[in-house]
């Protein structure tokens, strides 16, 4: 009972200063005070760098997949990437990096066949609103030489 009686002349008294214009001005002025400080928040949480970079070699391989033949042609040096994301560390949001889709992309932007003296580096990026891993793929893309 006593908690009515402290609540309802507060409650009541509110109800009433929202009644004339100089009140609800103030309380548009707050809510809007109040939106800002949100997108403020935000804002901040977006823009703020990396928290922590790790980088580190996994391994280097002679080829990436296996020599077809021994005879080939080298084409050039490329990189390939793959890249996962996963929202507050925990709720994934792209597909996981996969090494063979990145000796893949490095295959690809060359149009050969193979990649040799392949190095496989993984690296994790840390931010407040999540963390991204990628697996980089670099090496020398080859064309098989292949005799009629």
């Amino acid at each position: 009972m006593k908690a009515n009686i402290i609540i309802y002349p507060i409650y009541h008294g509110v109800a009433r200063s929202f009644k004339d214009g100089v009140s609800r001005s103030l309380a548009k002025k707050i809510k809007q005070n109040i939106i800002i400080f949100c997108l403020l928040i935000i804002s901040i949480m977006f823009s703020v760098g990396c928290i922590s970079f790790n980088a580190h070699p996994v391994g280097i391989l002679p080829s990436a997949k296996n020599m077809n033949s021994p005879y080939y042609e080298i084409i050039g040096e490329a990189e390939g990437i793959s890249s996962e994301y996963k929202l507050f560390w925990l709720f994934p949001v792209t597909p996981r990096a996969n090494t063979n889709e990145a000796i893949d992309n490095a295959i690809k932007s060359m149009g050969g066949d193979n990649l040799i003296e392949t190095v496989i580096t993984r690296e994790s990026n840390v931010y407040i609103v999540g963390i991204v891993n990628n697996i980089y793929v670099k090496g020398k893309v080859i064309r098989y030489l292949y005799s009629n």
